[in-house]
């Protein structure tokens, strides 16, 4: 009889709860891009009788308690890791305008526009790029400038196929585009993005936000090429975006006759909500397939880890309440494919790794480092009960690492000082789909210049804590851009 238990026939999937503690009914389960589930597991605790016996010998050992939780391991890719961000942030992912399937895509009539019966949610504004996936006339995917706004987002389109959508039919607002001229650039004391035509607080973006300045094509990018790279917004009017970061060589430009594209992401930042999901591991060599169901798993800690020419990994801890192990599956459970998105390097993947609003290098260049986002969270235990009752969550608390060369002393003397820094990371992959990782606030608890021996080089291990942004109200932010281009 061959033995079956092969790593590679491991499927591990997760959904959100409604209830704590409870899957969801007939749950459409997403499947993750494990690595490994090395501690993942539901552990017995156990106590040896103290009963003395005159034969010297261990009465019995007693079963008390039992606890569910462990590490899940992945490598990070776009969307991969969407859910257990959120479970991680205790927020949602807020979008910039969405809709998706038949109940809020009516119909694509031909050559004319798109029409978006009226839901909840924030509204397509003019001027706003649309990214149409998941239709099945292979025309109607494209990226579209909104001309209309409200509920109904109507759009030239001459492409356009009619068809009625299906099921996986998506319009997601990602950036924005200026009419011929209209978007231009302030540089001095205040550095801005201003337009005369479109409407900035239309366009449900927030202060702390990084933006994309700069299309495909040269009618859709500044005129100035140094302009054609990343911001983030510091303040927002109807008419005016103000820039606390540019690039180098940033300038003032009225960018005559040019319909400049900017691109936005759907963020996410810390919040207060109590996240908690059920995990499916299978083993699908078994026969029949075994399948162990974690109920209640809350996201301890994450961990994002990146170094010199190597892949971005992550390490997610759960803690929860429950486990079942059984050859038959939850009622009325499905699959949802894992996201095939590339897997991120840390070499031509990595657009900018910034400290203090500058980008990190010459003559300190990072050689690894990492983020690790901890809640805190505590098991509840009571008795009458073998598992934890509840699982607390505690403070929010997101500390690193930066190991660079000791290429000058400028980074190490913020450690003696004190110094205020913040810390920026983004990545993105061949499809122009990016990921941004800010901490506008922290300092530098540890670091001094590190001597190993001859024949070495002198780095510095720094160490950092961020907390909260007194301007912005929160530690962490992250945001996620389907397109940049």
């Amino acid at each position: 009889m061959a033995i079956t238990s092969d790593t590679n026939r491991v499927a591990v999937g997760i959904i959100e709860e409604v209830t704590f503690g409870t899957t969801p009914a007939t749950p459409a389960i997403d499947g993750l891009r494990i690595t490994g589930t090395p501690s993942l597991g539901y552990v017995p605790q156990t106590v040896t009788s103290d009963e003395i016996r005159a034969d010297r010998q261990v009465t019995d050992l007693i079963l008390v308690g039992a606890e569910a939780g462990g590490d899940v391991g992945m490598e990070v890719s776009f969307n991969a890791l969407d859910s257990v961000f959120e479970g991680a942030m205790g927020s949602d992912w807020v979008t910039k305008a969405y809709r998706e399937t038949v109940s809020e895509i009516s119909a694509v009539n031909v050559g004319v526009d798109y029409t978006v019966t009226a839901v909840a949610g924030d509204n397509f504004a003019v001027g706003m790029l649309v990214l149409a996936t998941g239709f099945v006339e292979a025309a109607n995917n494209a990226t579209f400038r909104a001309e209309t706004g409200t509920t109904s987002t109507s759009v030239q389109y001459a492409s356009a196929a009619a068809e009625t959508p299906g099921a996986t039919a998506k319009l997601r607002g990602i950036g924005m585009e200026g009419i011929a001229g209209d978007l231009t650039t302030t540089a001095g004391g205040t550095n801005s993005i201003d337009s005369t035509a479109l409407v900035f607080t239309d366009m449900n973006m927030a202060i702390g936000e990084w933006l994309k300045v700069g299309g495909n094509v040269t009618g859709e990018q500044s005129e100035t090429a140094e302009n054609n790279d990343w911001v983030r917004i510091s303040a927002i009017s109807g008419t005016s975006l103000t820039l606390d970061r540019v690039p180098v060589g940033w300038a003032s430009d009225t960018n005559a006759a040019k319909t400049l594209q900017l691109f936005m992401g759907e963020s996410l930042v810390n919040g207060t909500v109590s996240k908690s999901y059920s995990i499916e591991r299978q083993f699908q060599d078994h026969s029949p397939v075994t399948y162990e169901l974690f109920t209640g798993m809350r996201v301890g800690t994450l961990t994002v880890e990146f170094e010199a020419q190597a892949i971005m990994t992550s390490t997610v801890n759960f803690m929860g309440l429950d486990s079942t192990m059984s050859t038959t599956r939850f009622s009325g459970a499905t699959d949802v494919a894992a996201p095939t998105n590339e897997v991120l390097n840390t070499s031509s993947d990595v657009g900018r790794i910034g400290e203090a609003g500058a980008a990190v290098g010459d003559p300190n260049y990072v050689i690894d480092g990492s983020i690790q986002v901890d809640n805190n969270l505590r098991r509840q235990n009571a008795v009458g009960s073998l598992g934890s009752v509840g699982i607390g969550q505690g403070e929010f608390n997101v500390t690193g690492s930066l190991n660079t060369y000791f290429g000058s002393s400028a980074l190490a003397a913020k450690v003696i000082s004190n110094a205020a820094s913040s810390f920026d990371l983004r990545v993105s992959d061949d499809a122009n789909q990016a990921l941004v990782i800010d901490l506008p606030s922290l300092k530098f608890s540890a670091g001094s210049p590190n001597v190993p021996g001859k024949n070495d080089d002198v780095v510095v291990p720094l160490e950092f804590q961020a907390y909260r942004d007194a301007t912005l109200g929160y530690t962490m932010l992250l945001q996620r851009f389907y397109a940049t281009a």
